[in-house]
């Protein structure tokens, strides 16, 4: 989010003496010519995958259109790479609490709005461009930082504290070029060079708008340390905006940014601090613009989120007898799988004792009729926990923030680890299940005990087919022995078919499927496989084996889906005819579907 409305005020006369436009090869020639070094941007990931994705027009509405976003980040990379910039990601990786109200606050508005969308739906003009921009498909989301792994071969690290902060610390001590995103906070922090906006990117021309401290300072008449203190009383992540309504009006009824931000900086002057706040400073001024001296704290933080921060090594307390040291190395392990993007995000957050998230999706939370997904995977999750601490007997139960219900949650969930039975038998430890040199068989034989209670997947089978085509066989199968209810044998075909086709159609196939509109159980449909795919990738990582295969643009995408839906439905296609009539498909299909209902038998 950044600094509230800040970006609208830097940019309203563009140029000027605090926001420019610039051309990126000049910049990136400059600082090669200055450095003799290569330029390296950094790409803001948790901002930029939304606003690379929105802008690419592809499909969204029915789960994402993967395979051609996996063509839009090669394109973005390489074009990066023409003018002989190297890009690398950072992604958020762990909430900080400090943040959670924010978090809480803009998951109440998505939600919000996604009730809506599904009150729209039946009108056949929906305006999907009213919605595309709040709210990724979930699997761009959770794997668009493999995108750029995998696919674009960029280096990518997800963040063990503040991610923004993470960032600019990197940047400065690397000497990076650029840092590319839709943040103002990047403005106030110590980088890289040069601060780009991804919003204002022209990938044509190869231009954007960059922003100066330097100039904001000399143009407010402030000083360092009462910047911070701006961005804090105009709200931001630490300092929620919500709180400073009243403040506001102070300067403004309407709460325009142009008379608030003026407003502000003529009463920190009036205060006439020098040098760093002091305790006291900010409880005085808590006293004055909140009414509670307690938001002292708050202010605190959010300052101090804008100054250098320490390094954290580890983020693990050391610990003495023998189990806990192996529990020490196990985690020093699962730090290295997250930073470097070899694990999915969620994994070392709950192993550190940190709290599970599951954000909003297309799904109708409003209806009485509809299990949320987040109930439906809660049984799987519950394993994964016990696959991941299994070694720390002590942890009995997982906080989750997981969004449920159209009731935005204010507490997390605690839900018990449920240790599968004879785990022993199957689970090796996770510093040999992680290791290269595992069998292969062993990952197999956990993965298929840990996914379903009672009913069991063949783990030789479910080897043989290998990956990625085991992720769609392992979610159908979860959810036909776990959640009855949810899928007729007519949506598994569906599912089955376009996984097996996706590879044979180009990303022009993909662009010109026509549909007339997007239907609530088609997305609904979709949104059930696909968070079951990220929930399944969840217990690959945990049972350590490489997602590279696993990604789902190998075996997902959003029109072909609703393509085939519509033929199953409507048309009432064949196997066959769902397969296209291609040999090598259906037996594919067939091997898949025996699998997954292993009674079924064909003529």
């Amino acid at each position: 989010m950044g600094i509230y409305r800040l970006e609208s005020y830097l940019e309203k006369d563009v140029p000027n003496q605090f926001c420019w436009q610039v051309s990126i090869k000049k910049l990136a020639d400059e600082f090669r010519d200055q450095t003799n070094r290569d330029p390296v941007m950094i790409v803001d990931g948790s901002y930029s995958l939304r606003t690379i994705y929105v802008q690419s027009g592809e499909e969204w509405m029915q789960g994402g259109q993967m395979k051609n976003f996996v063509k839009t980040m090669k394109k973005f990379v390489s074009t990066f790479e023409g003018i002989g910039v190297r890009v690398m990601f950072f992604f958020d990786g762990i909430t900080q609490e400090q943040k959670r109200g924010e978090w809480l606050q803009r998951r109440g508005s998505q939600i919000k709005k996604v009730m809506d969308l599904f009150n729209n739906l039946n009108n056949k003009n929906v305006e999907k461009s009213k919605y595309s921009s709040f709210l990724l498909p979930p699997l761009i989301g959770a794997t668009g930082r493999f995108i750029a792994k995998f696919e674009c071969g960029c280096d990518v690290r997800i963040s063990i504290s503040e991610c923004d902060a993470e960032i600019a610390e990197y940047a400065q001590r690397e000497g990076c070029f650029a840092i590319l995103s839709r943040d103002t906070d990047f403005i106030l922090l110590d980088g890289a060079r040069h601060y780009l906006s991804i919003e204002r990117l022209d990938m044509a021309k190869m231009t954007t708008v960059t922003y100066s401290r330097e100039g904001l300072l000399d143009f407010l008449k402030i000083n360092q340390q009462q910047l911070f203190l701006l961005a804090s009383l105009l709200g931001n992540d630490t300092v929620h905006f919500h709180k400073l309504k009243h403040f506001h009006k102070r300067f403004s009824h309407t709460g325009y940014i142009f008379e608030v931000l003026p407003g502000i900086v003529e009463y920190i002057n009036k205060w006439n601090f020098i040098g760093y706040y002091k305790d006291e400073d900010l409880r005085e001024i808590a006293r004055d613009v909140f009414g509670d001296e307690n938001m002292a704290n708050d202010l605190s933080v959010s300052i101090k989120s804008y100054l250098p921060p320490s390094r954290e090594r580890t983020g693990i307390t050391p610990m003495n007898d023998i189990q806990d040291k192996n529990w020490q190395q196990i985690l020093e392990l699962a730090r290295e799988k997250h930073c470097f993007s070899q694990a999915v995000p969620s994994m070392y957050p709950v192993m550190l004792g940190k709290a599970y998230e599951l954000s909003i999706s297309l799904e109708n939370y409003g209806s009485s009729d509809t299990v949320p997904t987040a109930k439906i995977y809660q049984p799987l999750r519950q394993r994964i926990y016990g696959v991941l601490l299994h070694e720390k007997p002590t942890a009995t139960t997982v906080k989750e923030w997981c969004i449920d219900s159209k009731t935005i949650p204010t507490e997390p969930t605690e839900v018990s680890v449920m240790r599968i039975c004879n785990i022993e038998r199957f689970h090796p430890g996770l510093i040999k299940l992680w290791d290269e040199t595992c069998e292969p068989y062993c990952r197999w034989h956990l993965f298929a005990q840990s996914l379903t209670e009672e009913k069991k997947l063949d783990a030789k089978m479910l080897e043989r087919l290998g990956l990625p085509y085991a992720v769609p066989v392992a979610v159908l199968f979860y959810l036909l022995n776990e959640c009855t209810e949810v899928l007729t044998e007519v949506d598994v075909d569906v599912i089955l078919a376009q996984a097996v086709l996706v590879r044979l159609y180009t990303c022009d196939n993909l662009k010109d499927i026509r549909y007339q509109h997007a239907e609530p159980t088609v997305i609904h449909l979709s949104t059930i496989f696909n968070r079951g795919v990220t929930t399944v990738l969840f217990l690959l990582s945990a049972c350590g084996f490489e997602l590279k295969e696993a990604m789902p643009w190998l075996y997902f995408d959003g029109k072909l889906f609703q393509q085939k839906y519509n033929e199953a439905k409507r048309k009432r296609a064949t196997q066959e005819k769902l397969c296209e009539d291609k040999k090598e498909v259906l037996l594919k299909f067939r091997e898949m579907k025996r699998l997954v209902l292993p009674q079924i038998s064909w003529r």
